[in-house]
């Protein structure tokens, strides 16, 4: 696979998705700085579409099991394209921040609500100058380590 392969492939195969309703090639993701896809799912008028964009890393294996980003060694990693090791590196950091939680259903809907919180105020963006994506995840993560039994209401407040 080759990103423009992943580009047009993955693009048309969206395109068919009936619950896809936004869809846009972007040329440089938020947080990575590459090639992706935007996608949209769900109603706007419904207030419950979700918007997230979608990169692609080319790793050189054959085959791709649930452990293969996180089995990478540091050198392997060094081996790839500079396109591939930021998107690998993001899932890398995803990976370890869900790790890293001790409840994942309540740390989801935390930061969920602490985003939407944090949108509502000017104060949460894709970019780096404010609070961002991965920013708030790792904020979030880190209330929910303090308070492990807390709810989602509790660390919220």
């Amino acid at each position: 696979i080759t990103l423009p392969m992943f580009q047009q492939d993955f693009y048309c195969a969206l395109t068919r998705h009936t619950r896809v309703t936004y869809l846009r090639p972007v040329r440089q993701c938020y947080m990575t700085s590459v090639p992706g896809i935007e996608v949209g799912v769900g109603s706007s008028s419904a207030g419950t579409r979700v918007r997230f964009q979608v990169t692609c890393a080319i790793l050189p294996v054959d085959t791709i099991a649930k452990s293969t980003l996180t089995d990478m060694t540091p050198v392997q990693l060094d081996a790839l394209d500079d396109t591939s090791k930021r998107c690998a590196t993001m899932a890398l950091v995803a990976q370890r921040i869900l790790e890293a939680v001790p409840r994942r259903a309540e740390f989801q809907l935390t930061l969920r609500v602490i985003r939407q919180w944090a949108r509502q105020r000017g104060l949460y963006t894709p970019y780096a100058a404010a609070l961002n994506g991965v920013s708030c995840a790792i904020l979030t993560a880190r209330v929910c380590q303090l308070h492990p039994n807390a709810s989602t209401a509790r660390l919220i407040n």
